[in-house]
């Protein structure tokens, strides 16, 4: 290893720079030349180091691909460069405890493609089962690791490749057929909406295993620019922990198709285009493109936290992100920010236990330690299975701006942080809601935002999809209850888990607060077009909607309950106020343009929102 080591000090090039910033050119060489040799690099104290321009085959060195950590003030250039990694269990590029470094012009993806893909042959009678034909080139179902013994798998339109609206997520366990047929039995019937959408003919898309391809963990001021993903087995991008502020340029798309193989690839990452988790100075992202990933465009949070101990000053939880002098809110089994306090400090509890029980419908790590014990600046009324938030770890501060998210599943942007700048970004067809600022309860992802601007934004031909809400909600849902512990609760939105139960779905409260949403434009969405609840002081101005409702939909909104066909809707919210809205050639399955709940505050409901070029029908 040492000797290993310094042939590639030795193959280190210096170019002619001066003394205080040397560059240096990184020469290939054995497994691990790439992290060995930036290594060594800036442990000579060059300032900059050149990949030369290229397609290198990675293979993992010492269990892992490329994990490069603590660099501060250093820039990677790798313009030109492309990585295919032949492991796609571990993360592609990796940059760890790293401060004010650049890594700039590559591309990732991976050797065997991390999903498999296919045309649908036959469907059952009853619509439980799809038999279908991989694509040749593409991996096979029962490739060992390749794949869970449950997948889940999408209907493409085989004319445009895109997700088939109308079609629904297929979970299912799988049986071979044939040499390259297999067949896919679901778990649960589809909705007849979705089930009347999929035929003989369309394709379909696979998930498989595999990882990350570029993650930023518990860094700061980092810059990717012009780094590219055309394929990674679950984000594309991901940040967590850390004081953050990082900035990205970066594009997500698909790649090439494999050797041997005649359809061009359906997926490019096979989760989140960007995930961005507990960081403290939230991202910014700046001219990015983001297309065909099967789950969100852009996700920004925190964690929730579990109360296990409440009184007094003090609280008792899990999952801790804070530190001295951080705000904490405190959230009620019904969802509702119920009081607010400052930690004062942070003490660690390695032998605390506990034989409570959560009648949360979450995880089944949402007891796991590690636990703390905070002290706050004032009493709390906590109690057990009460969550508590931080909002300096949920990437508040984050700017998204003049980014592209395009024909994938999901969220265009799912939002869960304060203080976010959301301007001249275009979101068009996410096959669920466009952006989407809520908290998630049953996943444990915090939380409400506050103070945020909607502005020059594009969202178009969004939340086609079964039961999708909005082409921008605004929003948040009660938490799920188990029934055998506390009986006739809530659960998650249309969920049918054994031994819970749905009852009233919207969160009461006003977590979501003064909240900015002018000169956006909504095409093409036949569903609500902009739904709110569970907020106060929001206003809507200047927005057109253009083209609205020109096709039914079959299978509208459930989850919140939004009466199908209206433009605006709102419920459980307070000071709302709509001035100068646009709606340009409604289509004929426009019902009403507002509509308010009894528990809805709105002003301009009836001269806030106007009609334009009014087609007859």
């Amino acid at each position: 290893m040492k000797r290993l080591l310094s042939l590639l000090i030795c193959a280190i090039a210096f170019l002619p720079s001066g003394a205080q910033n040397k560059i240096a050119r990184i020469s290939p060489g054995a497994p691990g030349w790439v992290t060995r040799g930036i290594e060594a690099a800036y442990k000579t104290g060059a300032k900059k180091a050149i990949i030369p321009a290229g397609t290198y085959v990675i293979e993992p060195s010492d269990g892992r691909n490329i994990e490069l950590t603590n660099l501060r003030d250093f820039e990677i250039d790798a313009t030109g460069v492309t990585f295919v990694f032949t492991d796609s269990t571990d993360a592609s590029v990796v940059l760890k405890n790293c401060r004010s470094t650049t890594l700039r012009g590559l591309t990732v993806r991976q050797a065997v493609l991390p999903f498999t893909q296919g045309t649908i042959e036959s469907i059952a009678d009853d619509g439980m089962s799809y038999d279908i034909r991989l694509d040749r080139g593409y991996p096979q179902l029962d490739d060992p690791g390749r794949f869970d013994d449950e997948v889940v798998a999408y209907p493409f339109d085989p004319e445009t490749r895109v997700w088939k609206r109308g079609a629904q997520d297929v979970n299912a366990h799988f049986s071979r057929i044939g040499p390259v047929r297999f067949r896919l039995q679901m778990k649960w019937p589809s909705r007849p909406s979705a089930s009347q959408s999929v035929a003989v003919g369309d394709l379909i898309g696979i998930r498989g295993r595999g990882s990350d391809g570029v993650e930023i963990l518990n860094s700061s001021q980092v810059q990717l620019s012009n780094v590219t993903v055309l394929s990674a087995g679950s984000f594309a991008f991901f940040e967590g922990d850390g004081d953050g502020d990082n900035r990205y340029t970066v594009t997500v798309k698909r790649g090439p198709r494999p050797d041997g193989a005649t359809a061009e690839p359906l997926f490019s990452s096979t989760a989140d285009g960007f995930h961005s988790a507990n960081v403290r100075k939230g991202p910014t992202l700046e001219h990015c493109y983001f297309e065909s990933m099967p789950d969100d465009g852009i996700a920004i949070h925190g964690s929730y936290s579990l109360v296990l101990q409440g009184g007094n000053d003090t609280l008792v939880i899990n999952r801790n992100h804070f530190r001295a002098g951080d705000p904490l809110r405190l959230i009620d089994l019904r969802g509702v920010i119920v009081a607010e306090a400052v930690v004062t400090k942070v003490t660690p509890l390695p032998h605390f236990q506990t034989a409570m029980r959560s009648v949360r419908v979450v995880g089944s790590a949402i007891m796991d330690g590690p636990y703390v014990e905070l002290k706050l600046d004032r009493v709390l009324p906590a109690k057990f299975d009460f969550l508590v938030g931080n909002p300096n770890a949920l990437g508040s501060g984050y700017v998204l701006r003049n980014n592209i998210v395009r024909n994938h599943r999901a969220r265009g942007m799912l939002l869960k942080a304060d203080d976010g700048l959301i301007e001249g970004n275009t979101v068009d067809g996410s096959s669920m809601g466009g952006i989407v600022v809520t908290p998630e309860f049953w996943w444990m992802e915090a939380g409400y935002s506050r103070n945020l601007i909607l502005r020059g934004n594009t969202i178009r031909r969004t939340s086609y999809y079964p039961q999708q809400a909005a082409g921008l909600l605004i929003g948040a849902l009660a938490p799920e209850r188990h029934k055998e512990v506390e009986p006739g609760f809530a659960l998650q939105p249309g969920g049918s888990q054994p031994g819970v139960e749905r009852a009233d779905n919207i969160a009461p409260g006003r977590g979501h607060q003064h909240i900015l949403i002018e000169d956006n434009t909504f095409e093409e969405i036949d569903e609500v077009n902009i739904l709110v609840t569970s907020a106060k002081d929001v206003t809507i101005r200047h927005n057109s909607f253009v083209r609205p409702f020109q096709r039914e939909k079959l299978d509208g909104d459930r989850t919140f309950g939004a009466d199908p066909g209206t433009l605006l809707w709102f419920s459980l919210c307070e000071d709302v106020h709509l001035v100068g809205n646009l709606v340009d050639a409604p289509g004929p399955y426009l019902k009403a343009l507002t509509v308010a709940g009894p528990s809805a505050q709105v002003s301009g409901l009836k001269d806030g929102v106007n009609v334009a070029n009014e087609q007859k029908h």
